[in-house]
Order: structure tokens, then sequence, then C-alpha cells
């Protein structure tokens, strides 16, 4: 079925800490602060 469209089912498995060390939460800050992606500009529909 080469070059036929159809559907695509996946699952994806995210896994986040339930707790962070201070230490952790300020490198996300930082990340956060510096980061220039933007996830949802990303997308194509």
């Amino acid at each position: 079925m080469e070059g036929v469209r159809g559907d695509l089912i996946a699952e994806i498995k995210v896994l986040v800490p339930k707790k962070l060390t201070d230490q952790e939460r300020k490198i996300f800050e930082k990340l956060k602060q510096i980061s220039t992606f933007e996830p949802r500009k990303e997308q194509t529909l």
C-alpha cells in the first residue's frame, strides 16, 4: 500500500518528576527564560 494516505495511531508516554529540587526548579526557570522554542508556532495542520 505504498503511497496511500491513512490514519496514524501513536501512543506517547511522558514521564515528569513529581517533585523538583530547588536547583532543578531554578534550572527549568532559566531554560524557560532563554528558550526560543515555541511549540504551538511549529504546528502545521
